[in-house]
């Protein structure tokens, strides 16, 4: 499956006025030297500004051709509120505040969530009817970095808000990402907030890779919940071929073998990504994640094709559907 999925974390942030470093090598984030939101007077700039603020417009172009492609539902993605306050204000700023200003921390979750979010999902849910649902990343409250308590006050009671606002006619996936640092970190107290709102035990690369798949497929099993084992963007970038089959192949027959179901994503690919890797890393989690594959299943690497920036000259000499590819100016991509 593909998920029309774009930087995800600072397009509503942009929309309010926050400055953005945009790079050729990576995706673009906040200016962490200069918040948007820097005292209580400043709250007033948390306000949906319209579809044609920010990169709105090409977040749009993105998920319309997305539906238009692969004839498959958008899959919008919003901002989780937590992690959206932490890049207009700052995560060690709202950490600080948690203890020493609860009040504001309150607020700033209150006018993201009703004067910012509330209105932009009910625009996009009239440009894209047949959304499936709304995606909300959150890796800013990835345990280790918050606490229980943090969670339970200034994390999940806004998902409920947000959620309630949004109407059961369109549910959101609360996506937390989770990177513990070693094993045997105590999980119980974050369980029941993925559970409601996540439903799935996602972990990355490299500390997927460090601490091996097996360690993380047991933790599934143990809390009878889906494995989502997902691929760093610098492994699949400068690997070669014959090494993303391997790490396909490993996370492929240890993902199934447990209670479970597991699934496997490249995350974010990056600009400049060797077609020959995205193709090998498929193919072998097709050929192992078969149900009777084992280790000794014969594997090929597949053929070499033209790669992606063939694809998008041929696109655009055969551009039927009348595509403005205006976004080539943009992504730093040669054609």
């Amino acid at each position: 499956m593909v998920f029309a999925i774009v930087d995800s974390y600072s397009m509503e942030a942009e929309s309010i006025g926050a400055n953005i470093n945009f790079y050729h090598d990576h995706i673009p984030d906040v200016d962490r030297s200069d918040f948007v939101i820097k005292t209580v007077t400043d709250l007033d700039k948390i306000k949906f500004n319209g579809l044609d603020s920010g990169r709105y417009p090409f977040l749009i172009e993105f998920w319309t051709a997305f539906v238009n492609y692969t004839g498959m539902p958008s899959f919008p993605e919003v901002c989780a509120p937590w992690s959206l306050a932490t890049n207009i204000y700052g995560m060690e700023n709202l950490l600080v505040a948690c203890l020493t200003d609860p009040g504001f921390v309150h607020e700033l979750m209150n006018r993201i969530v009703y004067d910012l979010q509330v209105p932009l999902i009910a625009e996009l849910k009239q440009l894209f009817p047949g959304a499936a649902n709304f995606t909300l990343p959150d890796a800013w409250c990835s345990p280790p970095m918050l606490t229980p308590a943090i969670i339970d006050e200034f994390v999940e009671p806004y998902l409920i808000k947000l959620d309630q606002a949004i109407g059961p006619e369109l549910p959101f996936s609360h996506a937390a990402v989770w990177l513990p640092e070693k094993p045997g970190v105590d999980f119980d107290a974050y369980f029941g907030l993925i559970k409601r709102y996540n439903g799935t035990v996602n972990c990355f690369d490299p500390e997927l890779f460090t601490l091996g798949p097996r360690y993380y497929r047991e933790l599934a099993d143990k809390l009878q919940m889906p494995l989502n084992l997902l691929v760093s963007p610098g492994f699949i970038l400068t690997a070669t071929a014959e090494q993303a089959a391997e790490r396909a192949k490993l996370f492929a027959l240890v993902g199934k073998d447990g209670i479970t179901p597991c699934s496997t994503a490249l995350a974010c690919i990056p600009p400049f990504t060797p077609i020959e890797n995205i193709k090998s890393y498929i193919a072998a989690v097709r050929t192992f994640g078969a149900p009777d594959a084992d280790a000794d299943t014969p594997f090929e690497l597949p053929e070499s094709d033209a790669g992606f920036n063939a694809f998008i000259k041929q696109k655009m000499e055969n551009n039927v559907e009348g595509y403005s590819f205006s976004w080539l100016s943009h992504s730093g991509l040669e054609l």
